[in-house]
């Protein structure tokens, strides 16, 4: 996000013709004072990112922890 690693996931059939969800809980200082930010899935080399279908962000509340 924003030009930072924030997670690597390996896709190995963990869940064969299912979607899944998988959550990343992000850093403050990416996201604080932002309005926007750019969000980009790197393969790792001579690999492919897996299919992606939906990408959203939501707020914590307050006081939650990861």
């Amino acid at each position: 996000m924003d030009n930072v690693k924030v997670a690597t996931q390996h896709l190995e059939a963990d869940q064969p013709g299912k979607f899944f969800d998988v959550d990343y809980p992000l850093p403050i200082g990416l996201t604080k004072g932002k309005a926007n930010v750019k969000v980009r899935f790197v393969p790792h080399d001579r690999s492919s990112a897996g299919p992606v279908f939906g990408v959203r962000m939501v707020a914590a509340k307050p006081g939650a922890t990861a």
